[in-house]
């Protein structure tokens, strides 16, 4: 499940009622507007791992969380490019990344579009998922294309993605008229069944709901147990 909260702290009741209800194994939350002041304890959904990055300028907004289920064994993956908000963990050889990119370049800076980019360059040789909301209206996906009208990164972008060889599973507008929440595999039969939800609370996006076909081994509770009592 992806979805953009605008603000998940005010939230957290919806979202572990959602979660209840739908019980995904992966979730990802973007624009969280957490800030370091707010503990992980404070964050946490029960039988999920939590993967996050705050915004470090200061400036409200922004942020991701990245809950993947205990039983799949999720484990922390750092890259190289520095980019400012995105996440990522490995489970067995997928890598799930959760990214948000925010077209405010006073908050974000000049260069963010650039270490976007850097970044899908360098996961791109890797069995990967990457959700998030990438705010490029400009893109049809249905046809791979942008308008006329669109600045050069939108286009930057595009051909970034073609040249990563990378699959965009989202084609129904998920804010307004427009596709801004995207799926990214390379491999286009990883992810089926995508389904476009009501938004979280007061959010102006809708939330995604998807399937990911893996093979993985998972650790139940008896072998945790089992972990336990040798400690």
């Amino acid at each position: 499940m992806s979805l953009n909260a605008r603000s998940v702290v005010n939230k957290l009741d919806l979202l572990q009622a959602t979660v209840l209800d739908l019980k995904p194994d992966i979730i990802g939350i973007i624009e969280s507007w957490t800030q370091d002041n707010i503990l992980d304890s404070e964050l946490i959904l029960y039988g999920y791992q939590l993967f996050r990055c705050d915004r470090k300028t200061g400036n409200r907004g922004g942020g991701v969380l990245l809950y993947v289920r205990d039983l799949l064994n999720p484990i922390e993956f750092r890259t190289k490019t520095e980019y400012g908000e995105h996440v990522w963990c490995r489970v067995n050889d997928l890598l799930i990344g959760l990214c948000y990119r925010s077209d405010k370049t006073l908050v974000v800076g000049q260069e963010n579009e650039v270490r976007l980019r850097g970044l899908l360059h360098e996961v791109c040789n890797q069995h990967l998922i990457l959700m998030g909301d990438f705010n490029y209206p400009g893109i049809d996906w249905s046809l791979n294309s942008t308008s006329a009208s669109v600045n050069s990164g939108t286009t930057d972008f595009l051909q970034t993605v073609d040249d990563c060889f990378l699959v965009q599973h989202v084609h129904d507008p998920t804010r307004g008229d427009a596709v801004l929440d995207l799926i990214f595999t390379t491999d286009p039969d990883l992810v089926s069944d995508v389904q476009k939800l009501h938004p979280l609370g007061n959010s102006n996006h809708n939330m995604l709901l998807f399937t990911v076909h893996l093979e993985c081994d998972i650790t139940t509770s008896k072998k945790r147990n089992q972990r336990l009592q040798k400690r």
